[in-house]
This record gives C-alpha cells, sequence and structure tokens, in this order.
C-alpha cells in the first residue's frame, strides 16, 4: 500500500535517503514549476489585498512559462479549501492567456487534499519549497534552502519561472 506523501509532514520525519529521493525527483522531472510569493513586509495599495496580488503574479509566471514552452490548453488545479475556494475562484476570474494572439483556454479546478493525487503533492512540496525560501529571505538574502535549490535550480531554466514581490504600486 502507497502511503500519501505531504511535504509539511515530510519535513520533520524524513531520511537522509528520503530527502536525496524527492531532491533527485525534482531534478529529473522535466515539468514546469512556479511560484510566487508576497510576506508580510510586502506593501501594498490600500485598495488592493494579498490574494488578488498573488492571483497576478501568478498569471504572469503562467505567461513566462507559457512563452518558453508552448501548450493549447492549460488547466490549474487548486488545493480546495472551504474558506479559500471562494476567494480564489474570484481572484482567478477572467484569466485569459494567449499565444501569438491565439487564445488558450485556461480552466481552473479544486482539489482536496484527501484525494491523495501525485500531482497535487508535487505541488505542495514545490509551494513548502517556495515558504521557505521566503522565511530564509527574511532573515538573509541570497543563500538559498535545499529544498528551494533541488525544485528551482536544478531544471532547464525554461522551465522556471519565481519571483518575490516586495512592493506592489497602482498604476496610475
Amino acid at each position: 500500500m502507497e502511503t500519501p506523501l505531504h511535504a509539511n509532514a515530510f519535513a520533520g520525519s524524513a531520511t537522509r535517503e528520503g530527502i536525496q529521493t524527492v531532491a533527485d525527483f525534482f531534478r529529473t522531472q522535466p515539468f514546469a514549476r512556479l511560484g510566487a510569493i508576497l510576506s508580510f513586509k510586502t506593501t501594498f495599495p490600500a485598495d488592493l489585498t494579498p490574494l488578488p496580488a498573488i492571483a497576478r503574479v501568478l498569471q504572469q509566471r503562467i505567461v513566462d512559462i507559457a512563452r518558453r514552452s508552448p501548450f493549447d490548453s492549460l488547466g490549474i488545479i487548486f488545493e480546495s479549501s472551504q474558506r479559500a475556494d471562494p476567494l480564489i475562484t474570484q481572484a482567478f476570474q477572467g484569466l485569459k492567456l494567449e499565444a501569438d494572439g491565439r487564445p488558450i483556454p485556461v480552466d481552473c479546478y479544486f482539489m482536496p487534499k484527501s484525494a491523495h493525487e501525485p500531482a497535487l503533492e508535487v505541488a505542495d512540496f514545490v509551494m513548502h519549497s517556495v515558504g521557505r525560501q521566503a522565511r530564509q529571505n527574511l532573515a538573509k538574502r541570497g543563500v538559498f534552502v535545499p529544498d528551494f535549490k533541488a525544485v528551482f535550480h536544478s531544471v532547464d531554466p525554461k522551465l522556471v519561472s519565481f519571483m518575490e514581490v516586495t512592493s506592489i504600486t497602482a498604476n496610475e
């Protein structure tokens, strides 16, 4: 029987061999990975809240990947949360992508963690590496934590888009 792997629990109980196995997975699998983070130090205009802001940044990360790795359609899967689902739906409403003037269909879905879907668990590892890097950046910039390096630094740069947002200004 296979046991679901959760990034949050993995960090506290992983063996050196387990850590190496996960790092090797990210180093050898050629899939796109993207991330965007805000921190409690990120500044916003008064009329913008964090979720719509990060949604816009994530949309741009998707566009970055799309420019380098053409595709015909996009499905975005969010980990389902009773509290966050309506907020995410609103923030990503109207997401549109184009490639050379041709629209790319975008569909957003929600999936519960209990589904134990491997792709959702991989995304959880990506997200946790981004979060750990964000905490590291608050302490000292320029030092990358091992899981962030395994996820973002070990593959073709065409498959990676990451941004830390420190300030957002309003367009006049």
